[in-house]
């Protein structure tokens, strides 16, 4: 089965139509080259090429950009070493990377979204109108923050509100989604928002007013990574029955930032 195979495949098997301009494409490799493995990865670092190698996998199915670029535009970096390198790794050990991206969120359900809920044990407690908030067990705001951050592995969270806030219902809003969305998501009635990266200086601040204010509301902030990686475990899941005489295997790669 070539490359170009796994992906009709895949895509078939979405129950979504790709956007026109879908950034789920090829970025690095031969469409009729030979799959050996899969390996699903929230992103494509040399390390993830060095452990597909290892398991003698040679496509790489990512969430995020694999070139510093929504669309991986290489143009302004073509002169950058960091480019240069990674692309060479790639190609040295002969890898194609596809990128998994808009129809894993446009799938019903979004495959991001379920394997987050199953990493947090939220499975069950979805909103039937707003699928981003979900009515959970009462919890403090501070105990939610540190079942977050002990369950994803998180190097660090950071919060904005009361610790002892109940919190009941909680927006989760994972990866970098438009401030707008952040913003509407908290319209629906909820004592908390959850996101993966956020604007300080607007979202933040909303929260912040808010406290001074007599409302009593809590942000959590995990990280874009932290937000979404379990979503790619997901689909390593779901792609094996697709592909029965392939191993599919998720690698984690974890935040990028560590907290000092």
């Amino acid at each position: 089965m070539t490359v170009q195979d796994v992906m009709r495949v895949i895509t078939g098997a979405v129950n979504a139509a790709a956007p026109h301009h879908s950034v789920d494409t090829l970025k690095i490799g031969n469409p009729e080259m030979e799959v050996t493995g899969i390996v699903t990865a929230f992103t494509a670092t040399p390390d993830v090429f060095r452990k597909a190698a290892e398991l003698g996998a040679n496509l790489v199915v990512t969430h995020e950009p694999t070139f510093y670029d929504h669309r991986d535009a290489i143009s302004w970096q073509k002169e950058h070493i960091v480019y240069k390198k990674k692309r060479e790794l790639a190609l040295q050990s002969g890898m194609a990377v596809w990128r998994f991206h808009d129809l894993p969120h446009m799938n019903t359900p979004d495959f991001i979204m379920q394997g987050m809920d199953e990493a947090l044990g939220w499975s069950g407690f979805q909103d039937k109108t707003h699928s981003w908030v979900y009515s959970i067990p009462e919890i403090g705001l501070l105990p939610l923050a540190e079942h977050i951050k002990r369950v994803l592995g998180c190097e660090a969270v950071r919060l904005v509100g009361r610790d002892t806030l109940k919190v009941r219902r909680v927006a989760f809003v994972p990866g970098a989604c438009p401030i707008e969305s952040q913003m509407d998501a908290m319209l629906a009635g909820v004592d908390a928002m959850v996101v993966g990266e956020t604007c300080e200086w607007l979202v933040c601040e909303y929260f912040r007013d808010a406290l001074q204010l007599g409302f009593d509301l809590g942000l959590v902030v995990i990280g874009h990574c932290n937000s979404e990686e379990e979503g790619m475990r997901h689909v390593a899941g779901w792609l094996r029955p697709l592909f029965p005489g392939l191993d599919v295997t998720f690698v984690p790669v974890g935040d990028p930032l560590r907290s000092i």
